[in-house]
Order: structure tokens, then sequence, then C-alpha cells
């Protein structure tokens, strides 16, 4: 699962965390390494983050 902020259900801080899956032992490892480059591509190229690419 991605925390998005608001995106989960849940309820209000500290509840909107509830149905996160906090053991590390259970996380989707390939998922996890996926969003870490997409996060790196994301800081990296400046037309990802305004949508203007001139």
């Amino acid at each position: 699962m991605l925390w998005c902020r608001n995106r989960i259900r849940g309820g209000p801080d500290p509840d909107n965390r509830r149905p996160m899956i906090w053991d590390k032992n259970r996380w989707d490892l390939y998922l996890l390494a996926h969003v870490k480059k997409l996060v790196k591509l994301y800081r990296e190229h400046k037309a990802l983050q305004t949508g203007f690419f001139y």
C-alpha cells in the first residue's frame, strides 16, 4: 500500500495510517524499489514536477 496523505481510508490522523503494513517482513520489496526509482526520477527532472519541459 502506498500512503498518499488522504488517499487511503481510515479517518483523521492517526487512523488514516492504520491500514498500513508496519511489519517490514511483509512489505513488497519489489514495489518499494520501483517506487524509489520513480521518486528519484521525479526529483531529478523538473518537467515531472511542473509539467513543463521546454
